[in-house]
Order: structure tokens, then sequence, then C-alpha cells
């Protein structure tokens, strides 16, 4: 595969029975969803056809292993406590944290899909396609 990270999404929607799906979830390999994950999150898309993302909330699953991974923590928090919940509510702009993301795939071709010639597609692709994105904890 090339493209690094925006391959693999890119070259995942060329999968024949994409073609039957509205939408598609993107976690990084360490990501470890809730089981509900999707139930919490899908209907947003259902109910509000003007979105064209989902991004959830997730936390480390070793905060406090050391200071490094700590400090992370507290960082990823103020992120989404602060920067992505102001900006959701306000009708604001942010970006795709390039995991525990559900994207709508109309949106994503309409957008022009994953552009793998930057080192940050997940922001990219909503700057590059200024797609409306609610912020959702889960």
């Amino acid at each position: 595969m090339n493209g690094n990270k925006a391959g693999a999404p890119r070259e995942g929607m060329k999968h024949s029975y994409v073609k039957q799906c509205d939408y598609i979830a993107i976690f990084d390999a360490d990501f470890q969803p809730d089981p509900d994950f999707l139930h919490r999150t899908v209907p947003f898309l259902i109910y509000n056809p003007k979105l064209a993302l989902v991004q959830g909330r997730w936390e480390f699953v070793n905060g406090d292993q050391c200071m490094m991974t700590r400090l992370q923590e507290m960082s990823l928090s103020y992120h989404f406590t602060v920067e992505q919940q102001v900006g959701s509510s306000t009708f604001a702009f942010f970006g795709f944290n390039g995991t525990a993301g559900v994207w709508r795939i109309s949106s994503l071709n309409e957008s022009g899909g994953w552009n793998d010639q930057t080192t940050v597609e997940d922001m990219d692709i909503v700057v590059i396609g200024f797609l409306p994105i609610a912020n959702v904890v889960v």
C-alpha cells in the first residue's frame, strides 16, 4: 500500500462492498472503541444529513504509565474538553483527529478523498473540503 496513513482509507474505499455503505469509521491501530461506539455516533449522521463527520472523544489507555503519556493525556483532554467542545457548540471549524471518527462516505467523495501528499491528512480533508463536523463525547 502506498500513501502511508492516508493510503489505508483511500485503498479501503476502493472495495466493491463500500458502494453499499453510507458511512466509514476510522480507528488507529491502537484505538480501543467501546462496544457501543457506532450506536452512539452514527445517529448524528443519520438525523443530520448536513454533517460529514462525527468526531468521537478518545483517551489514552496508558495515561498513568509515565510522565510523557500523562502529559499527552492532559493535553488531549484539554483538546477535547475545551477546544473541540467550544468549536462544535459554536459551529466553528475544528479538525479530524485521525481516529475515532465516523465519516459520511458521500462527503469524503465530494471533497476529493484522502490526500496522501500531506503529513496531516486527517486535518487536510476537513480544511480542503470545508466539511461540517460534530464533536461527540462517546
